[in-house]
């Protein structure tokens, strides 16, 4: 009897820790745009053309076993900043957290980044159109200046994507999981029977 307890409680024990979610952390770095037909150095966004390129984290995040990301940021760091028409150039650093919406569209206003929901109304000098983590794990990102005056551009240092993901727990896992529970309750039965 008593071995009939040890044996269910080691069960137990062994599935429930093999049956925790794991959480480890991803980080995908963009500083090289020759991959993306551009000269060495920082991408050139001028005022009127769009800049797109993709964050693939499939090589850090095993979606196909079922992990998940659960957290995610987008360092974006314009070097050179954004030059306006009168020459002056100002700061463009920022850390965007996903906040688990799909699309969002990000504004600088002069001095700092605002979120426009989805709907820019072309008034500001730089914007961020942000296709957030999709079904395969890519992170696309387009990047599109506006400027009333036809005088923005910014360069692109590098942009990082980083965050948390966690392992799903395997079938078979949970299925030890399960007969280490039905042990215990075939143990308790035996007891009360007894």
């Amino acid at each position: 009897m008593k071995k009939g307890h040890l044996i269910a409680g080691l069960a137990m024990m062994l599935s429930a820790t093999a049956a925790q979610a794991v959480q480890y952390e991803f980080s995908d770095l963009i500083d090289n745009w020759t991959v993306f037909g551009l000269p060495a150095g920082a991408a050139l966004i001028e005022e009127g053309k769009d800049f797109t390129y993709t964050h693939d984290i499939n090589q850090e995040v095993n979606f196909a076993a079922g992990d998940r990301v659960v957290e995610a940021f987008l360092e974006l760091d314009f070097t050179n900043d954004l030059t306006d028409e009168h020459g002056q150039q100002r700061i463009l650093w920022t850390v965007l957290k996903w906040d688990f919406r799909e699309y969002a569209t990000i504004g600088f206003n002069g001095s700092t980044w605002v979120d426009l929901g989805e709907v820019d109304a072309g008034q500001y000098e730089l914007v961020l159109n942000i296709d957030w983590l999709n079904d395969d794990g890519l992170l696309d990102v387009t990047i599109e200046a506006y400027n009333p005056l036809g005088t923005a551009y910014a360069w692109l240092d590098h942009s990082r994507l980083y965050g948390t993901a966690v392992t799903v727990p395997e079938p078979a896992t949970v299925a030890l999981l399960g007969l280490g529970l039905i042990g215990l309750g075939a143990a308790r039965r035996r007891k009360i029977a007894a």
